[in-house]
């Protein structure tokens, strides 16, 4: 990040201002990732099995209270 700054007194507001901002930018901290290409019909896949877990998982909970009239 660049920090413009004018060491005219009449900036001064906005001068400590930008510092100020730019301080609490240097403190954030970024990670970086890879991007991965996945295959389509695998991702699609793992998608539906994630859909059938989840339903599996509701339908425990239904049936723990004794909310079976729920297909």
């Amino acid at each position: 990040m660049f920090a413009n700054i004018w060491p005219e007194g009449s900036h001064i507001e906005e001068t400590c201002s930008t510092l100020r901002f730019a301080s609490r930018m240097a403190k954030i901290t970024n990670e970086v990732t890879v991007n991965v290409l996945q295959d389509k019909t695998q991702y699609i896949k793992k998608l539906d099995k994630e859909i059938r877990d989840l339903k599996k998982e509701l339908s425990m909970h239904d049936t723990l209270n004794k909310r079976t009239f729920i297909n």
